[in-house]
């Protein structure tokens, strides 16, 4: 049974690209300690306070107060335990293995990975700066703006591809097409409560990611000037397949499929 186990957990692993299992597996495991040291911790308020610093992106403290990782660190926990925060864990998770590795298979994993880094960064610190400029501080945390990320790459470069979504096939425009739906219900539903500058505040981390995910991409050669940075120059990635039907079978070098604009895993 052991061997069983360990045998499809590297069946499981070896399926994602190594970016992308990292981000698997970091959001995985973020959620579960972040949430196990907020049920430790319920009884010791001070510990609690240290917690809500690490797990929270809290716009006052990262700005002044110098913690800084929580431009980082807010997209490893979805919330508690309750059944809607699982739901958001699986559906984050399932996002990232299914549309991850693509958008890592078709960028290279470096660029995937300086990709993901400015999206959370930058996300972060519009965050802060908007509430700072409204005057507040408004703790966030969750992966929305991963996901939005990914499904923002994913409808530039595969729009029409189809995918498996837990048992309902349908196309990948159709599956961002049900996400904006729900992004945008969720944010008339502050803005009808709270105001428009105000009641866009829980939203407004997604748009972020999106608007950075869409510039990054248009204007690929940010990323190409972060790949090379701290030396080394361009550097390559494993072999991928390259999918689409003209050339079944054929092994070329990821870097060339970012490079070539008319390769698409839905032709």
């Amino acid at each position: 049974m052991k061997a069983m186990f360990r045998d499809a957990h590297q069946s499981f692993s070896s399926a994602m690209p190594p970016m992308t299992r990292f981000l698997f597996y970091a959001t995985a495991i973020g959620f579960i300690a972040t949430n196990l040291l907020v049920i430790l911790t319920q009884r010791n308020p001070a510990l609690a306070a240290i917690v809500d610093r690490i797990i929270h992106l809290s716009p006052v403290q990262a700005i002044y107060q110098g913690n800084v990782w929580q431009l980082l660190t807010y997209p490893l926990n979805n919330g508690g335990l309750g059944m809607i925060p699982i739901i958001g864990l699986l559906f984050t998770l399932l996002i990232i293995y299914q549309i991850g590795s693509l958008i890592e298979s078709r960028m290279s994993s470096r660029r995937f990975g300086w990709f993901a880094v400015i999206v959370v960064l930058a996300t972060g610190l519009f965050y802060a700066a908007y509430n700072l400029l409204l005057g507040q501080s408004v703790p966030y945390l969750g992966s929305s703006p991963i996901i939005a990320a990914l499904l923002t790459a994913a409808l530039i470069w595969f729009p029409r591809m189809e995918i498996n979504f837990w048992g309902i096939p349908m196309q990948l425009r159709m599956l961002i097409f049900v996400f904006a739906i729900l992004l945008g219900l969720d944010t008339l539903r502050g803005v009808t409560t709270q105001g428009l500058l105000r009641g866009i505040i829980y939203t407004l981390p997604s748009y972020l990611a999106i608007a950075t995910a869409y510039v990054l991409i248009r204007f690929r050669g940010v990323l190409d000037w972060f790949e090379g940075f701290g030396g080394g120059g361009r550097r390559r990635s494993a072999k991928v397949v390259r999918m689409n039907m003209g050339h079944p079978g054929r092994h070329t070098d990821a870097d060339d499929l970012y490079d070539d604009p008319h390769w698409k895993l839905d032709q």
